[in-house]
């Protein structure tokens, strides 16, 4: 017999099942059972189901114990497979189990959620077996350290991904797990960039900014060099050209060809390559004779 729907105990005082099964067979049942409230007693009270007889019954949902029946109840030699939850009331209504075998077996199949809300257990069964492989979670209710929670091997608890936690940091139930995310420190982050749980703090300060305004590359102060000491050929055409050199500093003269060194028509280039590298490029007008002592700007 199969059985889609929601069963639920009654109201009355005495036998007030949802479903009795009496005769010994096999049924299925999907849906929610839950026990009603009629019934002090507890063999008679108003169980969602009561299996009496020694059936086979497989239930796929919610089974909820209410103020005297049970969501499943049994004295027989029955077996009895539970895929789904199994738990009972909120305190303070009076909390009897979900499922009560006296006898018989209670199977718990896989996707099974187990909840006590109280310290009573949602389940009264005198043999239990959880099937091979199963996934199964158990919620415990300690009126002093609030809740504990067992779970099988396999099931899933929500781990983060290994690469989204620090790096180096254990984590899991048994530390099994080890981070593998590497987060720089603000120093290191350009500033006002997010990074972790505040904002990168590293900038280039005025003084660096200023020294690399005036910068020079290897290649530039080469290039520099190399134009100031070219060959003949490139001397423009008509133009008279003098080259000196004084340490670090660099000396050029052009004027119109035939133009007297004496003559404060020349057009005069002074090259300074500094202790830090940097070069610094000043002209003036004024004979070659005088290129060591023109004013330079």
């Amino acid at each position: 017999m199969n059985i889609i729907g929601n069963i639920k105990g009654g109201t009355g005082a005495q036998n007030a099942f949802g479903l009795s099964l009496a005769l010994t067979g096999v049924v299925s049942v999907t849906g929610t059972i839950a026990g009603g409230s009629g019934g002090a007693n507890v063999a008679t009270a108003a169980h969602g189901i009561s299996i009496d007889g020694n059936n086979k019954v497989y239930i796929t949902g919610t089974i909820i114990g209410d103020y005297f029946g049970r969501g499943v109840y049994s004295d027989y030699n029955c077996e009895l497979h539970v895929s789904g939850t199994i738990t009972s009331l909120n305190p303070p209504a009076t909390i009897v189990p979900g499922v009560q075998l006296n006898a018989g077996i209670l199977y718990i199949d896989d996707d099974t959620i187990i909840i006590n809300k109280s310290p009573i257990s949602a389940i009264l069964a005198t043999q239990m077996r959880i099937n091979h492989n199963a996934l199964v979670s158990w919620l415990f209710f300690d009126e002093a350290i609030g809740t504990k929670t067992l779970y099988t091997a396999g099931i899933s608890l929500g781990n983060p991904l290994e690469a989204d936690v620090r790096k180096d940091t254990d984590f899991g139930p048994n530390d099994e797990f080890t981070g593998t995310l590497a987060v720089p420190p603000p120093e290191s982050v350009v500033k006002n960039v997010p990074v972790d749980n505040t904002i990168g703090t590293w900038a280039f300060t005025d003084e660096l900014i200023n020294r690399l305004r005036n910068c020079s590359t290897t290649e530039i102060t080469g290039q520099q060099i190399a134009s100031a000491n070219a060959a003949p050929v490139e001397i423009i055409p008509n133009y008279e050209k003098r080259f000196a050199q004084h340490s670090e500093v660099y000396y050029c003269g052009t004027a119109v060809n035939g133009t007297m060194e004496s003559s404060p028509t020349w057009n005069l280039t002074r090259l300074t390559i500094n202790s830090i590298g940097e070069s610094v490029v000043a002209r003036a007008n004024d004979s070659w004779d005088n290129y060591l002592t023109a004013t330079y700007v």
